[in-house]
């Protein structure tokens, strides 16, 4: 099992440094892959109702909700939550902003104290276009948590009906330190 001791001997070999991180690195990897994992957007509901809903992940024991735009996590542990969304505005969209957020949700399905976390994409880009095509924007957001056994990563945005549907431009990779 790969160890803080482990590490650190390694790194203190100068010269065997390298060879010495690649074997504990892919030990580390293969103890975390099962509590990692990457999310694609479900695009037949995201174009069909609107909403967001993630498709499971073969290799990953994270369980995406049939119901809601969480994700459950299975270990207690640190994870890094990536997301990426890209929207599609249109030249007549009135609106100027929206949230791309995470919350975390109680095994009870409340939420956890302190964990809504958000980030403002500014769609004021679509007021000054000139062309006829729509405007596209990336958003990347990135947050690291500290999530128990059976609570939910949420991940969502105020205005999915803007979302692009792209099978590779939405996802949620989930990462267990």
């Amino acid at each position: 099992m790969f160890m803080d001791d482990d590490w650190m001997l390694c790194s203190l070999q100068s010269l065997n440094s390298l060879i010495c991180f690649l074997p504990l690195a892919s030990e580390y990897l293969s103890h975390n892959l099962q509590t990692s994992g990457t999310f694609p957007l479900n695009q037949n509901i995201l174009e069909a109702n609107k909403t967001i809903r993630w498709v499971s992940d073969e290799g990953s024991s994270i369980i995406p909700d049939t119901t809601s735009p969480c994700l459950t996590i299975p270990v207690s542990g640190r994870y890094l939550i990536i997301s990426r969304f890209t929207f599609k505005i249109p030249k007549t969209e009135p609106t100027t902003e929206t949230l791309h957020f995470f919350k975390i949700k109680l095994s009870s399905g409340e939420m956890k104290d302190h964990s809504y976390k958000r980030s403002i994409v500014s769609l004021a880009e679509s007021k000054l276009m000139n062309g006829a095509d729509d405007l596209k924007k990336a958003n990347v957001f990135i947050e690291f948590y500290n999530i128990e056994a059976g609570e939910k990563i949420c991940v969502n945005t105020s205005l999915p009906e803007l979302l692009f549907i792209s099978s590779l431009d939405n996802d949620v990779n989930i990462l267990k330190f």
